[in-house]
């Protein structure tokens, strides 16, 4: 029997929007680094260590970029989690079906995230290094999507 909502629909749809757009900036922000930093590798294997070097503090530069992305991906798509999550969260569902929620969500925002990346640097060779990180990184912060609401609900039972 699902417990009473503790929070209405437009409040959980607003903090789900406001949480999608922290975690997908963090997201971008981990792609771009991680990208960056293996480019750096074969430099280091070479022994080209001034290269590896500026890569390595590129990265930073480019994590800035890819969390901005981020953030604009997560204005965007924030706004789809935020209303899918408010007619499917409420009332509370139980924690499995909250995670399961948060997962497909995070997936679903990675693949847009990679379908950018396609269409601006163009070409399936974009993807080939890029495409998995964003599905992991949507894997791995999905749950921090909704940790807050699964306590919340589940802090009286």
């Amino acid at each position: 029997m699902p417990c009473p909502p503790r929070q209405g629909r437009a409040a959980l749809g607003g903090d789900l929007w406001a949480r999608t757009v922290g975690l997908t900036a963090i997201g971008g922000a981990a792609v771009g680094a991680t990208v960056m930093l293996a480019a750096a590798v074969p430099e280091v294997l070479h022994g080209d260590g001034e290269r590896a070097l500026q890569l390595a503090a590129f990265s930073l530069v480019v994590a800035f970029f890819g969390g901005l992305v981020g953030v604009f991906l997560g204005l965007a798509a924030g706004a789809f989690v935020g209303l899918a999550g408010a007619r499917v969260l409420v009332p509370y569902p139980g924690r499995r079906s909250v995670l399961r929620f948060s997962r497909l969500a995070g997936l679903l925002v990675a693949l847009t995230f990679d379908v950018l990346v396609y269409l601006l640097l163009g070409g399936p060779g974009s993807l080939v290094l890029a495409a998995p990180l964003p599905l992991v990184f949507g894997w791995l912060l999905a749950p921090a999507l909704v940790r807050w609401y699964i306590t919340e609900n589940e802090r009286d039972r």
